[in-house]
């Protein structure tokens, strides 16, 4: 019995030592995950809207979201957007981050979704972006801005 109670005991260490460094891998994968997506939302978002060149968004962009969208539509979008609101002056909220699974394998992929509200002067509007991991780093899935501004 003894020999059976020291197997058993061991067996089930093991388990949860296993469990416990998956749990924690998934939980350090997860925390590098929000802050690389946060980082990459925010990025593209001043970096488009602040120069008007949509360069940054096209060469991040996913192949699934260029075949809605074209390169030169999102150009035309842009610049369109600073014409009427003109340059971005501040982003005041970010809310969103990486959807990571508790337990997750290394190629799969992972989704992110934010929503930013940008100042363009005195103009307030919402910036909608969606991203996936790919190997090389954060793909855009979806890229759209609202403004009452922009419809009216």
């Amino acid at each position: 019995m003894g020999r059976f109670s020291s197997s058993l005991t061991y067996t089930l260490s093991t388990v949860l030592a296993l469990l416990l460094v998956s749990f924690g891998y998934s939980a350090l994968k997860k925390y590098r995950l929000d802050g690389s997506s946060d980082e990459t939302a925010v990025n593209l978002a001043r970096a488009t809207y602040t120069s008007g060149m949509a360069d940054s968004l096209i060469d991040s962009a996913h192949p699934a979201f260029l075949r809605q969208v074209s390169p030169a539509a999102l150009q035309s979008t842009v610049s369109a957007t600073l014409a009427r609101l003109g340059p971005l002056t501040a982003m005041t909220e970010i809310r969103g981050a990486a959807q990571v699974p508790m337990l997750t394998y290394p190629t799969q992929e992972v989704t992110a979704s934010y929503e930013i509200n940008l100042l363009f002067g005195e103009s307030r509007a919402t910036l909608f972006i969606d991203l996936i991991t790919q190997p090389g780093g954060w793909q855009v899935t979806a890229f759209r801005l609202d403004s009452p501004l922009i419809y009216n």
